[in-house]
């Protein structure tokens, strides 16, 4: 069974979610933010992101990002997920 899961794994592709909550505001904003056709490359777009933001001085903890933008928090979690998976739920 986990060979079935590797080789469905391995065909798709893959799509770095970012899902943005505003402090103080309701409800949470999905969006992509990229897609790549291989989860090595998802998760290295992801990795630079972390990384380019924590040089700009924002909180990284976790999978979490926080910036604050004209005094609004802003903390964005980034994921990749296979292109079969729709982080928002059903539709």
């Amino acid at each position: 069974m986990a060979r079935k899961w590797a080789v469905i794994l391995l065909e798709c592709a893959w799509i770095l979610w970012a899902e943005a909550t505003m402090h103080g505001e309701p409800g949470v904003r999905w969006h992509i933010a990229n897609t790549w056709p291989t989860h090595r490359e998802c998760m290295a777009d992801l990795q630079h992101i972390r990384q380019v933001s924590k040089e700009k001085g924002e909180k990284v903890d976790g999978p979490f990002i926080e910036q604050v933008i004209k005094g609004y928090t802003i903390r964005t979690q980034l994921k990749c997920v296979p292109d079969s998976i729709d982080p928002r739920g059903p539709k």
